[in-house]
Protein backbone atom coordinates (compact mmCIF):
# COMPACT_ATOMS: atom_id res chain seq x y z
CA UNK A 1 0.00 0.00 0.00
CA UNK A 2 2.83 1.75 0.94
CA UNK A 3 4.87 1.68 -2.54
CA UNK A 4 1.90 2.51 -4.06
CA UNK A 5 1.32 5.68 -2.53
CA UNK A 6 5.33 6.18 -3.15
CA UNK A 7 5.16 5.30 -6.71
CA UNK A 8 1.98 7.80 -7.30
CA UNK A 9 3.92 10.39 -5.67
CA UNK A 10 7.08 9.90 -7.94
CA UNK A 11 4.33 9.62 -11.01
CA UNK A 12 3.88 13.08 -10.46
CA UNK A 13 7.22 14.35 -10.99
CA UNK A 14 8.94 15.77 -14.27
CA UNK A 15 11.93 13.30 -15.42
CA UNK A 16 14.52 16.13 -14.55
CA UNK A 17 13.74 15.79 -10.43
CA UNK A 18 13.55 12.09 -11.15
CA UNK A 19 17.25 11.85 -11.83
CA UNK A 20 18.35 14.31 -9.98
CA UNK A 21 16.49 12.53 -7.14
CA UNK A 22 18.58 9.33 -8.09
CA UNK A 23 21.74 10.68 -8.86
CA UNK A 24 21.56 11.94 -5.22
CA UNK A 25 21.05 9.07 -3.44
CA UNK A 26 23.04 6.87 -5.48
CA UNK A 27 25.75 8.91 -5.01
CA UNK A 28 24.79 9.17 -1.16
CA UNK A 29 25.28 5.76 -0.97
CA UNK A 30 27.69 4.79 -2.58
CA UNK A 31 29.82 7.15 -0.67
CA UNK A 32 28.64 5.72 2.20
CA UNK A 33 30.15 2.43 1.00
CA UNK A 34 33.71 3.90 0.51
CA UNK A 35 33.60 5.21 3.79
CA UNK A 36 32.49 1.68 5.19
CA UNK A 37 34.96 -0.01 3.40
CA UNK A 38 37.81 2.42 2.62
CA UNK A 39 37.45 4.87 4.98
CA UNK A 40 37.93 7.89 2.34
CA UNK A 41 35.59 8.60 -0.57
CA UNK A 42 37.64 7.03 -3.80
CA UNK A 43 37.83 8.62 -7.48
CA UNK A 44 36.56 5.21 -8.72
CA UNK A 45 33.94 4.76 -6.37
CA UNK A 46 32.53 8.23 -7.77
CA UNK A 47 32.86 7.26 -11.58
CA UNK A 48 31.03 3.72 -10.12
CA UNK A 49 28.74 6.00 -8.55
CA UNK A 50 27.68 8.41 -11.20
CA UNK A 51 27.30 5.57 -13.53
CA UNK A 52 25.24 3.20 -11.39
CA UNK A 53 23.07 6.47 -10.48
CA UNK A 54 21.88 6.93 -14.31
CA UNK A 55 21.10 3.01 -14.45
CA UNK A 56 19.48 3.66 -11.52
CA UNK A 57 17.27 6.67 -12.81
CA UNK A 58 16.67 4.76 -16.29
CA UNK A 59 15.06 2.03 -14.20
CA UNK A 60 13.19 4.17 -12.04
CA UNK A 61 12.10 6.20 -15.20
CA UNK A 62 11.10 3.79 -17.06
CA UNK A 63 8.93 1.80 -14.09
CA UNK A 64 7.21 5.53 -13.48
CA UNK A 65 6.58 5.53 -17.56
CA UNK A 66 4.61 2.19 -17.44
CA UNK A 67 2.72 3.18 -14.36
CA UNK A 68 1.57 6.67 -15.93
CA UNK A 69 0.88 4.61 -18.92
CA UNK A 70 -1.68 2.16 -17.16
CA UNK A 71 -2.83 4.98 -14.82
CA UNK A 72 -3.70 6.78 -18.09
CA UNK A 73 -5.34 4.09 -19.55
CA UNK A 74 -7.50 3.31 -16.46
CA UNK A 75 -8.68 6.49 -16.65
CA UNK A 76 -9.52 6.68 -20.16
CA UNK A 77 -11.48 3.29 -19.50
CA UNK A 78 -13.05 4.55 -16.67
CA UNK A 79 -14.36 7.69 -18.38
CA UNK A 80 -15.58 6.07 -21.12
CA UNK A 81 -17.32 3.49 -19.05
CA UNK A 82 -18.42 6.82 -17.29
CA UNK A 83 -19.43 7.89 -20.41
CA UNK A 84 -21.93 4.67 -21.54
CA UNK A 85 -23.14 4.52 -18.65
CA UNK A 86 -24.60 7.75 -18.53
CA UNK A 87 -26.14 7.43 -22.07
CA UNK A 88 -27.43 4.50 -21.68
CA UNK A 89 -29.08 5.58 -18.27
CA UNK A 90 -30.23 8.69 -20.90
CA UNK A 91 -31.78 6.08 -22.81
CA UNK A 92 -33.37 4.20 -20.82
CA UNK A 93 -35.26 7.28 -19.30
CA UNK A 94 -36.15 8.08 -22.59
CA UNK A 95 -37.88 4.45 -23.03
CA UNK A 96 -39.70 4.58 -20.35
CA UNK A 97 -41.03 8.22 -20.78
CA UNK A 98 -41.87 7.18 -24.44
CA UNK A 99 -43.64 4.26 -22.94
CA UNK A 100 -45.60 5.87 -20.09
CA UNK A 101 -45.97 9.72 -21.19
CA UNK A 102 -45.87 9.46 -24.60
CA UNK A 103 -47.48 6.33 -26.12
CA UNK A 104 -50.39 6.74 -23.80
CA UNK A 105 -51.17 10.51 -24.53
CA UNK A 106 -53.06 9.66 -28.01
CA UNK A 107 -55.02 7.47 -26.54
CA UNK A 108 -57.23 10.07 -24.65
CA UNK A 109 -58.60 11.82 -27.44
CA UNK A 110 -59.19 8.59 -28.89
CA UNK A 111 -61.00 7.29 -25.92
CA UNK A 112 -62.32 11.21 -25.93
CA UNK A 113 -64.02 11.18 -29.56
CA UNK A 114 -65.69 7.36 -29.68
CA UNK A 115 -66.87 7.86 -26.08
CA UNK A 116 -68.85 11.39 -27.95
CA UNK A 117 -69.73 9.28 -31.00
CA UNK A 118 -71.36 6.62 -28.70
CA UNK A 119 -72.90 8.42 -26.29
CA UNK A 120 -74.48 11.09 -28.55
CA UNK A 121 -74.69 9.26 -31.48
CA UNK A 122 -78.42 9.84 -32.06
CA UNK A 123 -78.24 13.61 -31.31
CA UNK A 124 -75.49 14.18 -34.14
CA UNK A 125 -76.08 15.07 -37.44
CA UNK A 126 -73.65 13.93 -40.16
CA UNK A 127 -70.79 16.60 -40.87
CA UNK A 128 -70.40 16.63 -36.24
CA UNK A 129 -69.80 12.25 -36.82
CA UNK A 130 -67.14 13.61 -39.86
CA UNK A 131 -65.61 15.65 -37.86
CA UNK A 132 -64.94 13.02 -35.07
CA UNK A 133 -63.83 10.49 -37.41
CA UNK A 134 -61.29 12.86 -39.04
CA UNK A 135 -60.35 13.58 -35.51
CA UNK A 136 -60.01 9.88 -34.82
CA UNK A 137 -58.15 9.03 -37.80
CA UNK A 138 -55.74 12.07 -37.34
CA UNK A 139 -54.84 10.82 -33.36
CA UNK A 140 -55.01 7.31 -34.79
CA UNK A 141 -51.86 8.28 -37.64
CA UNK A 142 -50.03 10.54 -34.56
CA UNK A 143 -50.33 7.46 -32.90
CA UNK A 144 -48.97 4.79 -35.66
CA UNK A 145 -46.22 6.76 -36.75
CA UNK A 146 -45.26 7.19 -32.55
CA UNK A 147 -44.76 3.93 -32.17
CA UNK A 148 -43.35 3.16 -35.70
CA UNK A 149 -40.54 6.08 -34.39
CA UNK A 150 -40.45 3.94 -30.85
CA UNK A 151 -40.01 0.92 -32.62
CA UNK A 152 -37.23 1.91 -34.94
CA UNK A 153 -35.41 3.59 -32.40
CA UNK A 154 -35.25 0.87 -30.11
CA UNK A 155 -34.15 -1.04 -33.02
CA UNK A 156 -31.41 1.02 -33.48
CA UNK A 157 -30.48 1.34 -29.92
CA UNK A 158 -30.16 -2.79 -29.48
CA UNK A 159 -28.50 -3.21 -32.69
CA UNK A 160 -31.32 -4.82 -34.01
CA UNK A 161 -31.49 -3.25 -37.32
CA UNK A 162 -30.64 -5.06 -40.13
CA UNK A 163 -27.85 -2.73 -42.33
CA UNK A 164 -27.87 -3.55 -46.09
CA UNK A 165 -25.48 -1.38 -47.96
CA UNK A 166 -25.90 -1.11 -51.86
CA UNK A 167 -24.91 0.94 -54.73
CA UNK A 168 -28.11 3.01 -55.68
CA UNK A 169 -28.68 6.16 -57.22
CA UNK A 170 -30.09 8.92 -55.45
CA UNK A 171 -32.20 10.53 -58.12
CA UNK A 172 -34.52 7.33 -57.72
CA UNK A 173 -34.77 7.34 -53.95
CA UNK A 174 -35.05 11.34 -53.47
CA UNK A 175 -38.62 11.04 -56.15
CA UNK A 176 -39.33 7.95 -54.03
CA UNK A 177 -39.54 9.73 -51.00
CA UNK A 178 -41.13 13.00 -52.35
CA UNK A 179 -44.12 11.45 -53.92
CA UNK A 180 -44.16 9.06 -50.56
CA UNK A 181 -44.86 12.48 -49.10
CA UNK A 182 -46.81 14.19 -51.71
CA UNK A 183 -50.18 13.76 -50.29
CA UNK A 184 -49.29 15.64 -46.85
CA UNK A 185 -47.24 18.26 -48.94
CA UNK A 186 -50.45 18.78 -51.46
CA UNK A 187 -52.97 19.53 -47.84
CA UNK A 188 -51.15 22.35 -47.10
CA UNK A 189 -50.66 23.36 -51.11
CA UNK A 190 -46.65 23.12 -50.39
CA UNK A 191 -45.15 22.56 -53.31
CA UNK A 192 -42.38 20.19 -53.52
CA UNK A 193 -39.06 20.32 -55.92
CA UNK A 194 -35.37 18.21 -56.50
CA UNK A 195 -32.56 19.35 -58.33
CA UNK A 196 -30.02 16.59 -58.49
CA UNK A 197 -27.00 15.57 -61.05
CA UNK A 198 -27.76 12.86 -63.16
CA UNK A 199 -26.11 9.10 -62.08
CA UNK A 200 -25.75 10.49 -58.26
CA UNK A 201 -24.48 7.04 -56.90
CA UNK A 202 -24.40 6.41 -52.99
CA UNK A 203 -22.93 3.19 -51.26
CA UNK A 204 -25.70 3.24 -48.15
CA UNK A 205 -28.74 1.35 -46.87
CA UNK A 206 -31.77 2.75 -49.03
CA UNK A 207 -34.13 1.74 -46.35
CA UNK A 208 -32.40 3.27 -44.01
CA UNK A 209 -31.94 6.70 -46.36
CA UNK A 210 -35.41 6.86 -47.50
CA UNK A 211 -36.41 6.72 -43.83
CA UNK A 212 -34.13 9.76 -43.24
CA UNK A 213 -35.33 11.93 -46.44
CA UNK A 214 -39.00 11.03 -45.87
CA UNK A 215 -38.19 12.40 -42.10
CA UNK A 216 -37.00 15.77 -43.13
CA UNK A 217 -39.12 16.30 -45.53
CA UNK A 218 -42.23 15.37 -43.26
CA UNK A 219 -40.20 18.09 -41.17
CA UNK A 220 -40.20 20.40 -43.63
CA UNK A 221 -43.62 20.41 -44.57
CA UNK A 222 -44.93 20.26 -41.06
CA UNK A 223 -43.24 23.34 -40.43
CA UNK A 224 -43.42 25.41 -43.88
CA UNK A 225 -47.03 27.49 -44.37
CA UNK A 226 -49.91 27.41 -46.42
CA UNK A 227 -48.66 27.81 -50.01
CA UNK A 228 -44.68 27.22 -48.87
CA UNK A 229 -42.30 25.97 -51.04
CA UNK A 230 -39.68 23.05 -50.13
CA UNK A 231 -36.59 22.22 -51.89
CA UNK A 232 -34.08 19.17 -52.39
CA UNK A 233 -30.50 19.74 -53.76
CA UNK A 234 -27.33 17.66 -54.00
CA UNK A 235 -23.26 18.58 -54.21
CA UNK A 236 -20.77 16.21 -55.10
CA UNK A 237 -17.91 17.36 -52.67
CA UNK A 238 -14.66 14.67 -53.11
CA UNK A 239 -16.38 11.66 -53.04
CA UNK A 240 -19.03 12.95 -50.60
CA UNK A 241 -22.38 13.54 -51.44
CA UNK A 242 -24.09 16.38 -49.72
CA UNK A 243 -27.89 16.48 -49.78
CA UNK A 244 -29.79 19.48 -48.77
CA UNK A 245 -33.46 19.81 -47.66
CA UNK A 246 -34.01 23.44 -47.35
CA UNK A 247 -37.66 25.06 -46.24
CA UNK A 248 -39.00 28.43 -46.61
CA UNK A 249 -40.82 28.15 -43.02
CA UNK A 250 -41.21 29.26 -39.64
CA UNK A 251 -37.52 28.28 -38.45
CA UNK A 252 -35.63 27.82 -35.17
CA UNK A 253 -34.21 30.25 -32.90
CA UNK A 254 -30.04 29.20 -32.81
CA UNK A 255 -30.19 28.75 -29.08
CA UNK A 256 -32.65 25.58 -29.91
CA UNK A 257 -30.80 23.89 -32.86
CA UNK A 258 -28.29 22.15 -30.30
CA UNK A 259 -31.35 20.77 -28.77
CA UNK A 260 -32.38 19.05 -31.73
CA UNK A 261 -30.22 16.05 -31.60
CA UNK A 262 -29.77 15.57 -27.87
CA UNK A 263 -31.49 12.66 -26.62
CA UNK A 264 -32.05 13.86 -23.02
CA UNK A 265 -34.43 16.93 -23.69
CA UNK A 266 -36.35 16.18 -26.12
CA UNK A 267 -37.25 19.13 -28.46
CA UNK A 268 -40.63 19.28 -29.99
CA UNK A 269 -42.42 22.53 -31.08
CA UNK A 270 -45.84 22.58 -33.07
CA UNK A 271 -46.05 22.75 -36.95
CA UNK A 272 -47.94 25.80 -38.82
CA UNK A 273 -50.92 24.02 -38.80
CA UNK A 274 -50.79 22.75 -35.30
CA UNK A 275 -49.02 19.35 -36.54
CA UNK A 276 -47.62 17.49 -32.89
CA UNK A 277 -44.58 15.85 -33.24
CA UNK A 278 -42.67 13.16 -30.76
CA UNK A 279 -39.07 15.14 -30.56
CA UNK A 280 -37.77 11.15 -31.90
CA UNK A 281 -37.33 11.69 -35.91
CA UNK A 282 -34.09 13.60 -35.66
CA UNK A 283 -32.33 11.72 -33.52
CA UNK A 284 -33.26 8.44 -35.22
CA UNK A 285 -32.14 10.17 -38.39
CA UNK A 286 -28.98 10.89 -36.91
CA UNK A 287 -28.25 7.57 -35.63
CA UNK A 288 -29.23 6.57 -39.11
CA UNK A 289 -26.96 8.40 -41.04
CA UNK A 290 -24.13 7.49 -38.63
CA UNK A 291 -24.85 3.58 -39.25
CA UNK A 292 -24.26 4.45 -42.79
CA UNK A 293 -21.19 6.69 -42.03
CA UNK A 294 -22.79 9.97 -42.59
CA UNK A 295 -23.56 13.14 -40.32
CA UNK A 296 -26.41 15.48 -40.39
CA UNK A 297 -26.61 19.27 -39.36
CA UNK A 298 -28.51 22.10 -39.07
CA UNK A 299 -28.91 25.37 -40.21
CA UNK A 300 -32.17 27.91 -39.34
CA UNK A 301 -33.40 31.65 -39.71
CA UNK A 302 -36.41 32.66 -37.71
CA UNK A 303 -39.16 33.40 -40.20
CA UNK A 304 -37.14 32.59 -42.95
CA UNK A 305 -36.56 28.51 -43.00
CA UNK A 306 -34.31 25.84 -42.51
CA UNK A 307 -31.67 23.87 -44.16
CA UNK A 308 -30.99 20.36 -43.32
CA UNK A 309 -28.06 18.93 -44.68
CA UNK A 310 -26.91 15.66 -44.81
CA UNK A 311 -23.78 13.93 -45.67
CA UNK A 312 -23.22 10.38 -47.91
CA UNK A 313 -20.59 8.55 -48.71
CA UNK A 314 -20.18 8.49 -52.77
CA UNK A 315 -20.35 5.36 -54.31
CA UNK A 316 -17.52 4.63 -56.69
Amino acid sequence: MKFTKIIKYISKSKPIYLIIISVILTSFFVSCFSIIFHNRITYDYLITGFITSLIVSFIIINIVYVYQKELKNSEEKLKKSESSLLELNAKKDTFFSLISHDLRNPFNPLIGFTEMCLNKFDTLNKEKIKELIIRINKSAKFLYDLLENILLWSSIQTNKIEYHPIKFTLNELVDNSINFMRDKANKKSISMSFNFANNTYIYADPKMIHTVLTNLISNAIKFTHQGGKIKLSSIDNNGVVEIYVSDEGIGIISNDIDKLFKLKNRFTTNGTANEKGNGLGLLICKDLLKINNGNISVESKVNKGTTVKITLVKAN
